[in-house]
């Protein structure tokens, strides 16, 4: 498929997601993953199976800079809720989900990894279709959030770099949620 905004967006609203190949240069996603290995390391949020940065500043400026890029996809104004970063290390999985209402428009992004074992992210579509979708760094996923369930299986790898970006649509039922301010409980 060629990924002109018009098809990714007739993609992604008969499927609940779309792949976007090359979402930021590759470069630039391990670069991001380097600054984030070297901020958690300073900090103290080791987890047994991951680590996380919540609005981590080179996301947060990742997410506003492709507002308008997924406006366009989506084809309606959206506005940036936050950023989350994640490693994830061995033995990791993510349950089968959907995210709350700030996360209505999702990016999974992937960084980096330790490049031994490929981790698919899995999709529920409309059709009760499982689909993995398998990235490269860089690459990313946008998916409907609150309505889609994604999980990820037991990871086999060392550690696995990645940021989730999360957007709400401008006139939609949690545009409230611009920025994350609001009731951030749901």
């Amino acid at each position: 498929m060629e990924q002109t905004h018009e098809n990714l967006r007739k993609y992604l609203l008969e499927n609940n997601y779309v792949f976007i190949k090359n979402f930021i240069d590759k470069d630039r996603a391990i670069d991001i993953s380097n600054q984030f290995n070297s901020a958690e390391k300073e900090q103290e949020y080791n987890n047994v199976n991951k680590t996380v940065l919540y609005n981590f500043k080179p996301c947060l400026e990742l997410l506003c800079e492709k507002t308008p890029l997924i406006s366009s996809i989506l084809g309606e104004p959206v506005l940036p809720t936050y950023a989350y970063n994640r490693q994830y290390n061995n033995s990791a999985r993510l349950k089968m989900h959907t995210d709350r209402g700030a996360c209505e428009i999702t990016l999974s992004v992937h960084l980096d990894s330790d490049k031994k074992h490929a981790w698919p992210l899995w999709i529920k579509t409309p059709k009760g279709e499982d689909k993995s979708v398998i990235f490269e760094s860089g690459d990313a996923v946008m998916y409907f959030g609150c309505i889609t369930f994604h999980w990820r299986k037991y990871f086999q790898g060392d550690w696995y770099n990645q940021t989730m970006i999360h957007y709400v649509k401008s006139n939609g039922e949690n545009s409230h949620r611009y920025f994350d301010l609001y009731d951030t409980s749901s």
